[in-house]
């Protein structure tokens, strides 16, 4: 999750059709798959089955995640509340119940929405 704009261009090769999604829907529920930049983030292989050039991005959707992105200085890797196909998580008592091994979570002003599209 990237706090902004530049912050994706930092991190991915952003093409014209690209570029005109991120204006069109970020923040929002969109997840765009997006080739990395070269000279990034070489750790990424998909959990080690493979070598890959893409990331899934999406953009902060909240005040908060914004400047928690900000103030740790880099996108931040994040999972899902829920697995997917399953329902989303409504409560933090239902994100605890899907993922027992979180190690901990933000607590807040929290707005449940809608899943993203990628």
């Amino acid at each position: 999750m990237c706090s902004d704009i530049d912050q994706i261009k930092n991190i991915a090769i952003i093409d014209e059709k690209a570029l005109k999604l991120i204006k069109a829907f970020m923040p929002g529920p969109i997840t765009l798959v997006l080739n990395k930049r070269p000279d990034v983030l070489s750790y990424i292989n998909n959990a080690g089955t493979r070598e890959t050039d893409e990331l899934a991005i999406r953009m902060a959707p909240t005040p908060f995640l914004k400047e928690l992105i900000k103030k740790v200085g880099s996108p931040l890797f994040l999972s899902s509340a829920n697995k997917s196909g399953k329902d989303v998580c409504r409560s933090l008592d239902e994100i605890e119940k899907e993922c027992p091994t979180l190690d901990g979570m933000v607590m807040g002003d929290l707005s449940f929405g809608e899943t993203s599209t990628i």
